[in-house]
């Protein structure tokens, strides 16, 4: 999940008060997610050496999704300490807020999707009904972000992250219950929920808890480089993602490794970013649009790398160039809709909701 500005891939419009390094790792992860959706994971027999070579280190891509994780727990973290500062406590002004940044760009997004599907049936010769949900139930699930928990299929295959940032919402928010404005006490709720999530079976009664341990590895992060907390709940906040890296490194990558060492790396890119050079101003741009791009490239990419196979053969070296136009194409496309739609829904979000000043954004 590619996340939105507090969340997974995303963005809001603007670089003003933005931090660009947390927009340069938005967009290595929203590329990443592009490259394991670029064709090749499959069977690579036949297919131009160039591709499959790429396509041996593309397969690596979902690993995006954790970063996206880890920095929508940073990001989120920063966004309760502002609200706690600000008097903004309500769970529902909350709730509200990362609602309306989620949902209206996601819906039209998936509203793309099925559109460029039904037209897509023209040439493939499925039917028109494909292009759209099956059933009610299964366009319910899509239009709530709830295909995960239901089990249901979904025309946007990317959203089942954003199902566990919906959850991961609901979750952070109890933290607001908390009546104390002190951000202590909120850091204690989410500990409280990280602990609970590591418990044996805990996904298994409440399924969003199995990814929160990526969630709560940014929240560590941020709670780690804020310089008024204590010194010693900072460090131990450290403590966390640098356990779990230790647990984690002789299961491999997939064990959960790579979320918890993406975390100390950003802590440490944070931590020195004086000292380090600012990210191309190209990468923060992406950083900006990630969302748009996570939700809408497999929409646009798919349909133009199979139609191009009934034209020029896998093996040509034409199709490394048809092949390295569609990732382009996705990416623009992603842009544009940022543009053309997302920063326009930024602008009604920010009428319709409070949402306070942060230099996470």
């Amino acid at each position: 999940m590619a996340h939105p500005d507090t969340t997974p891939p995303l963005a809001t419009p603007g670089t003003s008060g933005r931090n660009r390094q947390i927009d340069a790792w938005r967009a290595c992860a929203c590329l990443a997610v592009v490259g394991v959706h670029t064709g090749v994971l499959g069977d690579i027999e036949g297919v131009h050496p160039i591709i499959a070579a790429l396509g041996s280190w593309l397969k690596h891509g979902w690993l995006g999704v954790p970063v996206f994780f880890v920095i929508s727990g940073y990001c989120l973290a920063g966004s309760l300490q502002k609200r706690a500062r600000g008097g903004c406590r309500s769970m529902i002004h909350f709730w509200k807020d990362r609602l309306l940044r989620i949902f209206p760009t996601y819906w039209a997004a998936w509203l793309l999707a099925c559109l460029l599907a039904s037209t897509a049936t023209l040439f493939n010769g499925l039917p028109a009904a494909s292009a759209w949900p099956a059933s009610p139930l299964d366009g319910l699930a899509d239009l709530t972000l709830t295909n995960v928990w239901w089990q249901r299929p979904t025309q946007l295959s990317v959203s089942w992250s954003l199902d566990y940032e919906i959850g991961f919402y609901v979750l952070i928010g109890a933290a607001l219950a908390w009546p104390s404005a002190r951000g202590i006490h909120r850091l204690l709720v989410c500990g409280l929920i990280t602990a609970v999530s590591h418990l044996p079976g805990a996904g298994h009664y409440l399924p969003v808890l199995g990814l929160w341990p990526q969630f709560a590895c940014g929240i560590a992060v941020h709670t780690a480089a804020t310089a008024s907390f204590p010194r010693l709940l900072r460090i131990l906040a450290l403590s966390y993602p640098v356990s779990l890296c230790v647990a984690a490194i002789p299961g491999g990558v997939s064990s959960g490794w790579f979320a918890p060492a993406c975390s100390l790396l950003l802590f440490l890119g944070l931590r020195f970013a004086s000292r380090l050079p600012s990210p191309p101003e190209l990468l923060s741009r992406l950083g900006q649009a990630s969302y748009s791009i996570y939700l809408v490239h497999i929409p646009i990419m798919s349909p133009m790398l199979n139609l191009s196979k009934r034209f020029v053969a896998e093996s040509d070296p034409l199709y490394v160039v048809i092949w390295a136009a569609h990732i382009i194409a996705g990416v623009l496309a992603g842009v544009i809709f940022y543009h053309a739609v997302e920063k326009r829904l930024e602008r009604w979000r920010a009428r319709a909701v409070f949402v306070p000043q942060t230099t996470l954004r």
